[in-house]
C-alpha cells in the first residue's frame, strides 16, 4: 500500500477540536487527583506500579495533545464547510496522525487503569 504524501491536509470540524480540547483538560485534571491520592499513600495494595506508570502515561498523553491542538487552533487555518455550514480547521497529514496515535494511546492507557479499577471519570 502506497503511503500518501505527508503535504496533504485535511479538515477537522471545530466543534470536534474545541471537544477533544476540554476532554483532555478535565482528564488531566481527573489524572493529577488520582496523582495525589496515589502520593498520599491511598493505593497500597493495590497495583501499584501499573497503576503509577498509567496515571503518568495520561497525564502526559493530555499535555501532549493539549500542546497538538494549541499548535493547530494558533495557526488558525479555517474554512467554512459548505456542504456542513460548519467551520473546520484545516489539519496536517503528520498533526493529525499525531493526534490519533495520542488519542488511541490514552484510550488504551484509560481502559487499562479501568482493569485496574480507577476511574477517569469526573465525578
Amino acid at each position: 500500500m502506497d503511503k500518501p504524501p505527508d503535504n496533504q491536509v485535511f479538515s477537522l470540524p471545530e466543534e470536534f477540536i474545541y471537544k477533544l480540547f476540554d476532554e483532555s483538560n478535565e482528564q488531566l485534571t481527573v489524572a493529577k487527583g488520582l496523582l495525589k491520592h496515589y502520593a498520599s499513600n491511598e493505593f497500597e495494595g493495590v497495583a501499584c506500579d501499573t497503576s503509577l506508570d498509567l496515571i503518568a502515561r495520561i497525564i502526559w498523553i493530555n499535555y501532549s495533545i493539549i500542546r497538538a491542538l494549541e499548535t493547530e487552533i494558533d495557526d488558525n487555518i479555517y474554512y467554512n464547510n459548505k456542504e456542513t455550514n460548519e467551520s473546520e480547521l484545516l489539519i496536517s497529514d503528520s498533526a493529525l496522525s499525531k493526534l490519533q496515535t495520542l488519542v488511541v494511546s490514552r484510550y488504551l492507557a484509560k481502559t487499562n487503569l479501568n482493569n485496574l479499577s480507577f476511574s477517569m471519570s469526573l465525578h
